[in-house]
């Protein structure tokens, strides 16, 4: 048995204490999705979704899944399997003795105060050959977005890779990892609570980090990027020499700070996005960078922020739909959003040509990092898969690149990490590995007796008998 699954029946008895949770299946394409059998789903209204006293919103996604294929069609397994798995394993060797029943205790305490955390927290689990996913904070909680997209990863993991029966994760899906301290979240950067470790879509294990050095409390787990994306067809270099000798980059305003926008209080100033445009409008660049920001993503002030952008820095914020995949350029520009480069970041690395990425390595006005990776991220060589830049340097690194006899080799090193390290294969790859390690670790937390001693006594024995068979 886990730790977890204490840690999840705590939290139930903490929503109300007065009903126990049964797994019970809603198909959901062919998939088990837990709901509270014997609860009126009207007892658990959503709250309203505002900022909380730290300022920090619940994330809306769409769900990255085709209507037509089947993704996991395309699984032809993960070359850098291996790879993944000496990463994972030297994670965990540095991971603090996992948590007793009284740390799990102690979270879910924290965890129940912080509403906005929870939101985006789900929780995912196999019982036998039954996958199931449901909201920490409300199980009845449709499956939407990222959710959607998750619940789709976790159930082809299940079918078609080796996963641990009994395995349960705690998978947080917002654009920043938060630890949970003292009931409020706190950026990766701050000291937090990390007793009961959770899996998150950004890490703080950047790009070109490599083998890591310290344990986070957060482990990187695949992330929708995964999805629908497959590499793009292989250029010969004088096709690759052909296409336009720029760097191109659309993107939106989709840091939170946009949401709080107001002129002379908070004009997000310090938001990548924001400092890309300023820094990439100098029209003696023209010959070399190509890049637009299209608006912002939060509607709420959408016509004060272009206003603004005009007055201020005389820049009009182009249209989204002007959006185009890669311009016919040699290279491509990915910059972090609302946490981490991640969509971005995947079609860079999946079709190319030749991918800057964008280094930023301050904090943004919430306190995190924008220097957060994917689970692939620490594999990635800079100058060899990726170039990277800051916001002085990327016309002068174009220039020095369309001048180089040798840029195609950047294009090629790229194409060969794609295969290596993404699509769906090395997606379900990684969850069998970090799903299986983790269940490893968490079962040396504490013994059965002392998960369900506590809760026998608030009449869970029938719930936790049924669940254990």
């Amino acid at each position: 048995m886990l730790l977890v699954r204490s840690v999840l029946f705590a939290l139930a008895a903490l929503v109300n204490s007065n009903h126990a949770l049964h797994a019970r299946g809603d198909a959901r394409n062919g998939m088990q999705v837990a709901q509270p059998e014997g609860i009126d789903q009207n007892e658990f209204p959503l709250q309203k979704r505002q900022a909380d006293e730290d300022s920090l919103f619940i994330e809306e996604s769409v769900s990255l899944l085709p209507s037509i294929h089947d993704p996991v069609a395309k699984d032809e397994g993960c070359p850098g399997g291996q790879e993944y798995k000496q990463w994972i394993d030297k994670l965990f060797d540095l991971a603090p003795p996992p948590p007793s029943c009284a740390m799990a205790k102690s979270f879910i305490t924290s965890l129940k105060e912080t509403t906005i955390f929870s939101a985006n927290l789900w929780v995912l689990r196999k019982r036998g050959n039954v996958s199931q996913i449901f909201n920490a904070r409300d199980p009845s909680m449709e499956p939407r977005g990222r959710a959607r997209d998750l619940q789709y990863l976790w159930e082809s993991a299940v079918k078609r890779r080796h996963i641990h029966d009994g395995a349960e994760l705690l998978v947080y899906i917002g654009d920043k990892p938060r630890n949970v301290s003292r009931g409020r979240p706190h950026g990766v950067s701050h000291p937090g609570d990390t007793s009961v470790p959770f899996f998150s879509f950004a890490t703080e294990f950047p790009a070109g980090s490599g083998m890591p050095t310290t344990w986070k409390g957060h482990v990187p787990f695949p992330s929708p990027s995964f999805l629908n994306k497959k590499v793009a067809k292989v250029l010969d270099e004088g096709s690759f020499l052909a296409r336009r000798p720029v760097v191109f980059y659309r993107g939106r305003l989709s840091e939170n700070c946009w949401g709080r926008f107001k002129v002379g209080q908070q004009e997000c100033n310090t938001t990548v996005r924001s400092k890309l445009a300023l820094a990439t409008s100098d029209p003696a660049d023209k010959d070399v960078l190509d890049v637009r920001i299209t608006g912002p993503a939060v509607k709420t002030h959408q016509y004060e922020i272009k206003a603004y952008f005009k007055r201020k820095y005389n820049y009009n914020l182009s249209l989204w739909k002007d959006t185009v995949t890669s311009g016919n350029s040699r290279m491509v520009l990915a910059a972090p959003g609302n946490g981490w480069a991640g969509d971005t970041m995947m079609k860079g690395m999946l079709e190319g040509p030749v991918l800057m990425y964008l280094v930023d390595r301050s904090h943004d006005d919430e306190g995190f990092t924008k220097d957060l990776g994917e689970i692939y991220f620490p594999f990635m060589k800079p100058g060899t898969d990726y170039v990277p830049v800051d916001y002085g340097s990327i016309a002068t690194e174009a220039r020095g690149l369309n001048a180089n006899p040798t840029t195609f080799a950047l294009y090629r090193a790229r194409e060969l990490f794609a295969k290596r390290f993404l699509g769906i294969g090395c997606a379900l790859t990684t969850i069998e590995l970090l799903s299986n390690r983790y269940h490893e670790y968490m079962s040396r937390g504490c013994s059965p007796s002392d998960q369900y001693e506590p809760y026998m006594s608030r009449g869970h024995h029938e719930h936790m008998s049924s669940t254990k068979q």
